[in-house]
């Protein structure tokens, strides 16, 4: 039993933490009423805590759902118009930035690699800035790390 003092098993966030972190991560205001009568945070009840996965449904909210559009819309994100708006930051800084506000982390040598590689390509495509880092954004926000608690 003692061996198993320091480890723990990843549990998934509760609705309103995964709420409340979607807000902070992305810029957007806090609303507490809203974040206990939404419908998103209604599908995020979480039946099993020690479950580590989303059903489909919590999936498609997380990939398709108006919180979530609205987080990481180019237009008007907090975090994206900040990230645009700041000159003295370059993209390393932008990724970074990303990182810490979605992951409480750096990226890893090997995700700012493919961060960058993704900034070129969208680039060479012509996508203009806002929508690869709201990409990027999001992409962050679907990750199993953003959603569980180790």
């Amino acid at each position: 039993m003692d061996d198993l003092f320091a480890s723990r098993t990843p549990r998934l966030i509760g609705s309103a933490q995964l709420v409340n972190s979607l807000r902070t991560a992305s810029g957007l205001l806090l609303d507490f009423d809203d974040i206990q009568q939404s419908t998103f945070a209604k599908q995020f009840v979480v039946d099993n805590p020690s479950e580590s996965f989303r059903s489909t449904v919590q999936s498609l909210m997380m990939m398709n759902g108006d919180l979530v559009t609205k987080a990481c819309d180019p237009q008007s994100s907090p975090l994206i118009l900040t990230l645009l708006d700041a000159p003295f930051l370059d993209d390393a800084n932008k990724v970074e930035s990303l990182f810490l506000r979605t992951l409480s982390r750096y990226p890893s040598t090997e995700e700012r690699k493919l961060a960058f590689e993704f900034l070129q390509s969208q680039r060479k495509h012509k996508v203009d800035d806002a929508q690869t880092f709201a990409n990027l954004l999001w992409t962050l926000l679907n990750t199993a790390e953003f959603h569980t608690i180790e």
